[in-house]
């Protein structure tokens, strides 16, 4: 969001990178940024180019700045989630051409709304033979409950399960509950899932 005279939203990182990560876990089959590199407005010659509440707009934006709290601001200068989205993006490189086809599959738990801090929030997509978990636990503005000990537990048709984190792992303490869904009765830490067969 820009930054206009009576409105001053203040974007951390979080805020632009999980959207991202949401949207990716949640189906998406591409990304779009409104303004990735912020820009300067030229000069007009009877106006400007920019919104004002005068002219029947909803803000009075700067007249010259574009700059949109991009990744890149208006003067070429990295933010700090130009560097995280930086990350996604070679995620997005490697791995988005086997996303694309990738049907999601949400918890049957999800939370009852943004100020819902105890549902871990969390997506798989995949198809017979691979599968993506999408984890993410951050709400702007809000604060959420750590999920130390949670796995994933992914099932596919063939019968083979893989376990996120694995077993193997020493760091990682023994499944507990990470979550209490709404009837009070606690959420398994492993979740199974398994991708829809179809028919031919």
């Amino acid at each position: 969001m820009e930054t206009a005279y009576h409105r001053r939203p203040v974007v951390v990182p979080a805020d632009v990178t999980s959207d991202v990560m949401v949207r990716v876990g949640s189906g998406f089959a591409s990304l779009g940024y409104y303004v990735y590199h912020g820009g300067t407005n030229p000069r007009g010659t009877l106006s400007h180019l920019q919104e004002e509440q005068r002219s029947g707009g909803d803000n009075d934006m700067p007249v010259r700045s574009y700059d949109f709290a991009a990744p890149l601001s208006e003067f070429g200068e990295e933010r700090a989630h130009y560097r995280d989205l930086r990350l996604q993006h070679y995620f997005l490189h490697r791995w988005g051409a086997d996303l694309v086809g990738m049907p999601v599959s949400l918890p049957q738990y999800q939370p009852a709304g943004a100020a819902d801090a105890a549902t871990l929030r969390w997506a798989v997509r995949g198809n017979a033979s691979a599968a993506i978990v999408s984890v993410c636990n951050y709400q702007r503005l809000y604060g959420q409950d750590p999920h130390p000990w949670v796995r994933f537990r992914v099932q596919f048709p063939s019968g083979r399960a893989v376990t996120l984190p694995s077993a193997a792992n020493a760091s990682i303490p023994p499944p507990a509950p990470a979550s209490t869904p709404p009837s009070g009765e606690p959420c398994p830490a492993a979740w199974s899932w398994r991708p829809p067969r179809r028919s031919l």
